[in-house]
């Protein structure tokens, strides 16, 4: 008489993982710097948007879920945050969505420009039941790096 041996839930979920994993060979979703606007200025401190572009190169959509960025100026960090882009990024396609930042205006004055860069992560759902599961029980969560980069000029 045989005895079946136990599964291990772990072991298993690993196994389909890496077999179901194997077969979607989804890209991470991409991101450059589209446009940089100031919002306003109160009590020595300027709001400002980074209009970011994120592209998918997958047929399947792909929904942003959170974004952890910090923007730099002239290689300081000069705010942190954490937001939802709220966008779902089309098959074959790009979407446009905004990251604030609130910066001391002395660091951007009118006339002058400045180096910036925003690095981060993205938190993505990948399509499909199995990776649903994966991310509702926290096992896996796709994330994309972030970085972007240029020259932050304004106006007099």
């Amino acid at each position: 008489m045989s005895r079946a041996k136990p599964i291990s839930i772990i072991g298993l979920s690993a196994a389909l993982g890496v077999t179901l994993g194997g077969c979607s060979q989804l890209l991470p979703p991409t991101f450059t710097t589209e446009g940089i606007r100031e919002v306003e200025q109160v009590d020595g401190r300027s709001q400002m948007v980074f209009v970011m572009n994120a592209k998918n190169a997958n047929k399947q959509p792909i929904p942003l879920e959170q974004v952890k960025y910090r923007v730099l100026l002239d290689g300081q960090e000069v705010y942190s945050g954490l937001r939802s882009p709220e966008v779902t990024l089309p098959g074959f396609s790009s979407m446009i969505f905004e990251l604030p930042a609130v910066v001391d205006s002395d660091l951007i004055r009118p006339g002058h420009s400045v180096a910036y860069s925003i690095d981060g992560t993205v938190i993505y759902h990948r399509p499909g039941v199995f990776a649903e599961v994966m991310y509702d029980s926290n096992l896996k969560i796709p994330e994309a790096e972030m970085h972007t980069s240029g020259t932050l000029e304004l106006g007099d």
